[in-house]
């Protein structure tokens, strides 16, 4: 791994002492190339998605159709994160990549960054959410639950090791540690930026696009400046892990009046630490800077002027657009069979 200033010193060598503007333009290559290679990665970790569970219903049809919630934990656990973070890692390798000094965060800016995320998700999440319910209204009157797929009853061990564990180690690698590495190469405030971005629209869902956008933001700026993906990881297990008893807590029974007293204070728990950290984020906007990038704040826009980038966008509304057509044809023609392969 290298620093900025030495790559910078390799291209003017090798290339007969460039412009300034010059070595800038071919950072930006990396920027088109880390674009190129997620969305390829991503392409082929959903096709091997695919692939998996049509071979998990064709060998092991018992399986699958009396334990579907945990075959598609296992199917997470494999492809997304072990595959996902393996072929990420691999593609990656070979584009150069600096070293991000590791800093201390201490404690104040460790729990600042911990209510500014927390808040953040929430304003995404809650945001992400009546947009679906105002875009769905238009195609179908029927209630349309992503967690269908998964809500038959799965081993609750299974479900707390690859929700709340391996997933923020997966996900923290591939859309912070592999990707900011690189293209911090080229700016910091953009790698910042492509981060939330991407890691929102790797999701494909609008209940959770927004929320892990915003919330990707936080993550995002707590590597760059500290370069310890192990602060980003607490942040990500503590926020599966939260999202994760809630739903597991939600009173379907409302008979039950101690689990519902127990969601409702752990949901008003979440609400005031948003609205601390919002609160927070307002008082200090001002302060947050990141360093050595005083003046590159413009830096984040040239996210769109990458066509790499835009790749990666189109592809992502792509499978956003058919994960909902599938669901809004599941729910306006229940009796398709192509569609009752995944849904029903």
């Amino acid at each position: 791994m290298e620093s900025v200033d030495h790559i910078d010193n390799e291209i003017k060598n090798s290339q007969n002492f460039l412009s300034q503007a010059e070595i800038s333009r071919q950072k930006f290559q990396i920027v088109n190339q880390v674009g190129i290679i997620y969305a390829i990665g991503i392409a082929i970790i959903s096709q091997f998605g695919e692939i998996f569970f049509i071979v998990l219903k064709n060998y092991f049809p018992n399986y699958f159709k009396t334990k579907k919630g945990d075959a598609i934990l296992i199917g997470t656990l494999l492809v997304n994160q072990i595959f996902g973070t393996l072929l990420m890692f691999l593609m990656t390798k070979f584009i150069k990549k600096i070293t991000i000094k590791k800093t201390s965060y201490g404690c104040k800016k460790y729990f600042g960054n911990f209510f500014v995320n927390g808040g953040l998700l929430f304003l995404g999440f809650l945001f992400g959410h009546l947009f679906e319910k105002f875009l769905m209204s238009f195609f179908t009157k029927k209630e349309i639950n992503q967690e269908k797929i998964i809500e038959e009853k799965s081993n609750i061990f299974l479900n707390i090791l690859i929700t709340c564990i391996t997933a923020p180690i997966a996900e923290e690698l591939m859309y912070r540690k592999f990707l900011i590495d690189r293209l911090s190469i080229y700016s910091k405030t953009l790698a910042i930026f492509s981060s939330g971005i991407m890691f929102g629209i790797f999701h494909t869902n609008f209940q959770q696009i927004f929320g892990a956008m915003f919330g990707g933001w936080a993550f995002a700026y707590a590597y760059a400046e500290t370069g310890n993906i192990l602060i980003t990881i607490s942040y990500h297990i503590y926020e599966n892990s939260f999202v994760s008893l809630i739903t597991f807590l939600y009173p379907k029974d409302k008979n039950n009046q101690t689990k519902e007293k127990i969601f409702s204070l752990l949901v008003l728990l979440k609400l005031l630490s948003g609205i601390i950290g919002i609160i927070i984020l307002i008082i200090y906007r001002k302060k947050i800077k990141v360093s050595g990038e005083e003046n590159k704040s413009g830096d984040k826009w040239n996210f769109f002027k990458s066509y790499g980038m835009w790749i990666f966008v189109i592809e992502g509304f792509i499978l956003s657009f058919i994960l909902y057509m599938s669901l809004i044809i599941v729910a306006t023609t229940p009796n398709l069979k192509i569609f009752k392969y995944f849904f029903n």
